[in-house]
């Protein structure tokens, strides 16, 4: 570490300088890591977000299962129908526009 005096032959500042900048460091310094509420705006924001990650998630489950049951096979004979092959098609095209 250097001293204050080693700093300011480096860096040439006046010592003045580094020794106003640090009492404004400290002053200012609590109030930096002071947990306060969210302004309104900032809860609003959240509030917004929160409700998009929410209706993200429910379209991500349904398009989910919407998948598992176009890509589904038949209980017969483990094939796929005609009918489930035709909705898969149209889900793919959908999906992709």
């Amino acid at each position: 570490e250097k001293t204050v005096a080693e700093a300011c032959q480096e860096y040439d500042p006046t010592a003045q300088m580094v020794n106003d900048g640090k009492a404004q460091f400290l002053a200012a310094a609590p109030q930096a890591f002071e947990k306060g509420a969210p302004s309104s705006g900032e809860a609003e924001r959240i509030a917004e977000l929160e409700r998009m990650v929410g209706k993200v998630t429910m379209q991500l489950e349904i398009a989910k299962k919407a998948s598992r049951l176009l890509d589904g096979t038949s209980r017969r004979n483990g094939k796929r129908s005609s009918r489930c092959e035709r909705r898969r098609i149209q889900w793919r095209r959908f999906v992709s526009s």
